[in-house]
């Protein structure tokens, strides 16, 4: 299979988006992302940081894994996977789910996501959403 090339990123100084977290640049007010891939990985972290309800016109948008982590069920830790790759399923198709994983301590709860995308298997990253 032939491997895509996104036009976007053949221009090295034209940006795709900002940056996640919100940083400042020493050019711009915020970082920006400048690859397709790397605006994958702050579009796939601001979903899984935002909880449903929370996106004005949107109200399906997010993952609820704060909520989550408060049931009262014996397999939080499978129902936060299987609300991760709903969501991504149905907001960012393009990205695979590779690994989850999750770090539960008396402190916080951080998940582990490997992901990759659909047009170039090559391109992998993992992102931590802490709770």
């Amino acid at each position: 299979m032939a491997k895509q090339i996104n036009p976007i990123d053949l221009q090295k100084n034209i940006a795709v988006g900002i940056k996640l977290p919100l940083i400042t640049d020493n050019k711009y007010f915020f970082g920006l992302n400048y690859t397709t891939f790397d605006q994958i990985r702050t579009n796939l972290l601001m979903l899984l940081s935002t909880e449903k309800g929370e996106r004005i016109m949107q109200p399906n948008y997010g993952c609820d894994l704060r909520k989550m982590i408060f049931e009262q069920n014996n397999n939080v830790e499978g129902g936060i996977i299987a609300a991760i790759n709903d969501a991504v399923h149905t907001w960012m198709p393009q990205v695979t789910i590779i690994d989850t994983t999750m770090d539960i301590n008396e402190h916080d709860v951080k998940v582990h996501v490997t992901f990759g995308v659909a047009y170039d298997s090559s391109l992998k990253a993992t992102i931590d959403v802490s709770l």
